[in-house]
């Protein structure tokens, strides 16, 4: 025994596969302990060396693990199984560690050093802007592209160039206003590098708008001009004004109307002095004429006649019907709501009369002459029940696009073509049109006036008049209305020419180049950005799959309104608000009276107290359905609107609210829920709003490229140094 263990002890100890791991495991643990960590708060003792068992012929060997496993409970074959060397082991499903957690356990010193650097990693981020941003090569740089800078200095001249005003110049002294500034100035570097390449002036569209620009530039500051000269109303003008006019402002003193008063002169003294300032300037100038030219030879009968014959489609009278309907909105729950009409249905179908059906379930009176379906302008399944229909028949319940509908027929004309005397006028109008498009071009070159010599043809009097808005063409129609535009063309010629010796060029230099550079600016996005927009029908219709559940058609309402002027003031100390708000509220109380009291007529309550003379006549009520835009823009002033109407119930009268001025009184009479709107009523919104955002990603990619471009680095170290002006 003794040989044996002196002869271990000289040897290297042996260790099996099963012995490896918890010697790893050891070196684990003394790791933790030195870094402060411990298996519940005490040092975990080494584990011992599994005690090798003697060596057993292989076959014996197994039989022994065997009449193990047959002969004891789970809990002592684990007990083995803790005995035995790897080989031995018998498998066993993993089993969860019963040891506790690990817990960290830092000492103070530690905990301060982390806190330390916790302090610094947030400070850091906080300010990563300020530690991280370039140095600026000068005190005064803000920024600096390739081949320039833009100091302090550059920005404050820049300023003082487009803003006169100093009030206005001390709201945009501030790092956020220099900041504005700074990218506004790089934007006209880029600008100017890129018609460098491009060439503009070459282009004639563009020289074109710069010589309406540079009239317009020189006409406001000659505008500006004469009120700083002839142009001023002195108190005593406006006193006598006052006085003569006192009946007509009531209670209000001359200090209250003194601004008003002034106004109003100014425009009287303005436009009069206006006329004869351009009197006398046609009597100095020289000036030919030959407005006959301007006549249009009218188009022949035969000639009227040939182009009927050529577009008689254009002339066909779709089929048309005149029916009475009830709609339902088929909604999130189609088959309930078909359902529904259907017992409608079958209650007409007993005898029960349609317009008091309508009037029961729609809750309003039915309209009397019903609406007008055009054929061709409906779903086919409506279109195909409904001219089918006779006079005075009802249809079965007819699956529309976004509702289930009965109707009931009042009348219905065939499609038909109309005579060629029916048409005679739009016929006219569409000949005249081609008619006068080919006069102009083919006389183009007559001259039509001169101007101290200067040749004006008819050829840039048709491109200045087609360039017109047609809101302003209706005021000057035919022959008649082209020459008395001519006249106004003069006038604006004689003051253009009149401001080059009034108005010095020097002054407006800096505002003629900074519209340039606008105009150079859309030319670049035009060219860069808008003509690479391109949206498919295979992007319009996945859009509308992936957006379907927002394009739904706002809920909408039919009401009956009394409007009244709000007042100057949106303060309730505002004499004139308040007083407007009494008003509402005595109209109001006519029509709510309280509990047990019935109201007066909406109608006749309207008629008296409504100053909305468009729906006064008609007692209050207003023709479209009140609904919330899908246009976002123009939604904005609306809003606050048709939110009120929205929250009133169906059948009732809300309580007065103020929206954009004014306050309302508002009858629901009617309310249609929000429908899905389907791909083809939503192509044109979703094609905008693709576009828009198409505009906006390219727009981004080109204004990072051209400052990558130019090397652009701006210092936020130098805009942070700017001082806000002091408040006073």
């Amino acid at each position: 025994m003794k040989q044996k263990s002196m002869s271990s002890h000289r040897k290297p100890k042996m260790v099996d596969k099963g012995s490896t791991s918890d010697n790893w495991r050891q070196v684990f643990a003394d790791i933790g302990q030195s870094l402060g960590f411990s298996g519940g708060g005490k040092k975990k003792p080494a584990p011992k060396t599994l005690p090798q068992l003697p060596s057993e012929p292989k076959e014996e060997k197994e039989v022994k693990v065997v009449k193990q496993r047959a002969n004891v409970s789970k809990k002592e074959t684990n007990i083995v199984q803790n005995e035995l060397p790897e080989s031995q082991v018998p498998e066993q499903e993993p089993q969860k560690s019963q040891l506790p957690l690990p817990k960290i356990q830092l000492s103070k010193r530690k905990k301060i050093t982390l806190g330390l650097i916790l302090v610094i990693a947030v400070a850091v981020w906080n300010f990563r802007e300020d530690i991280f941003a370039p140095w600026p090569p000068a005190p005064n740089v803000v920024a600096a592209y390739d081949g320039g800078r833009i100091t302090i200095e550059d920005v404050e001249k820049h300023l003082a160039s487009l803003v006169d005003d100093e009030e206005s110049q001390k709201q945009l002294r501030s790092p956020q206003g220099y900041g504005l500034i700074v990218q506004e100035m790089i934007t006209d570097e880029i600008v100017r590098r890129w018609q460098t390449n491009r060439k503009p002036d070459q282009d004639k569209e563009f020289s074109h708008v710069m010589k309406h620009i540079t009239e317009e530039i020189n006409l406001d500051e000659l505008h500006a001009q004469m009120h700083k000269g002839q142009l001023g109303v002195t108190e005593g003008d406006i006193g006598a004004y006052y006085e003569a006019n006192k009946k007509d402002f009531g209670e209000k003193t001359l200090t209250d109307v003194r601004e008003e008063i002034k106004t109003k002169l100014q425009s009287e003294k303005e436009d009069l002095f206006v006329q004869n300032y351009i009197t006398g300037l046609k009597n100095k100038a020289s000036i030919t004429q030959d407005l006959a030219i301007l006549a249009v030879p009218a188009p022949a009968d035969w000639e009227l006649k040939n182009y009927y014959d050529a577009n008689k489609a254009k002339y066909l009278v779709k089929a048309q019907a005149t029916v009475q309907e009830m709609r339902f909105p088929k909604g999130a729950d189609e088959k309930k709501v078909k359902e529904k009409t259907e017992q409608l249905l079958s209650k007409i179908r007993s005898g029960s009369d349609f317009g008091q059906v309508y009037q029961e379930t729609m809750g309003a009176q039915l309209p009397q002459s019903g609406d007008i379906k055009v054929k061709g302008e409906q779903s086919s399944p409506y279109d195909e029940a409904v001219f089918r229909l006779d006079p005075g028949q009802i249809s079965n319940v007819i699956a529309d696009t976004d509702a289930f509908a009965i109707v009931r027929l009042i009348s219905k004309e065939p499609e038909r073509e109309q005579s060629f005397e029916e048409v005679r006028s739009q016929v006219q109008t569409a000949v005249l049109a081609e008619t006068e498009k080919k006069y102009f071009t083919d006389n183009a070159d007559r001259t039509l006036f001169t101007v101290n010599g200067k040749r004006f043809t008819l050829g840039e009097f048709w491109e200045e008049y087609q360039e017109l808005p047609v809101t302003f063409l209706a005021s000057y129609p035919g022959t008649e209305g082209k020459q008395a535009l001519v006249e106004k063309i003069i006038e604006r010629l004689l003051l253009y020419e009149d401001s080059l010796s009034q108005v010095s060029q020097t002054d407006t230099k800096e505002r003629k180049d900074e519209m340039r550079l606008k105009v150079l600016a859309q030319m670049l996005e035009q060219e860069e950005v808008d003509e690479k927009i391109k949206i498919e029908d295979k992007d319009l219709q996945d859009y509308y799959n992936k957006n379907k559940a927002e394009l739904v058609m706002p809920a909408k309402s039919k009401v009956r309104q009394i409007v009244i002027r709000a007042g100057g003031s949106d303060s309730a100390t505002d004499d004139e608000h308040k007083k407007a708000f009494e008003k509402a509220n005595e109209a109001y109380k006519k029509l709510v009276p309280g509990p047990l009291k019935k109201g007066e007529d909406f109608a006749s309550v309207a008629k008296q107290y409504s100053e909305d003379e468009e729906t006064k006549e008609k007692g209050g009520e207003v023709v479209e359905w009140v609904a919330e835009e899908m246009n976002f823009l123009g939604e904005i002033t609306k809003h606050q609107y048709h939110e009120q109407v929205q929250a009133i119930p169906k059948g009732q009268i809300g309580p007065p609210f103020e929206a954009n001025g004014y306050i309302y009184i508002v009858e629901v009479l009617d309310r249609a829920e929000p429908e899905q709107l389907e791909f083809e009523d939503s192509k044109e919104f979703i094609r905008e709003r693709l576009t828009q955002q198409k505009h906006q990603e390219l727009s981004e990619q080109l204004s990072s490229k051209l400052m990558k471009d130019a090397k652009v680095v701006i210092y936020t170290r130098t805009l942070k140094k700017i001082k806000p002006p002091e408040t006073k």
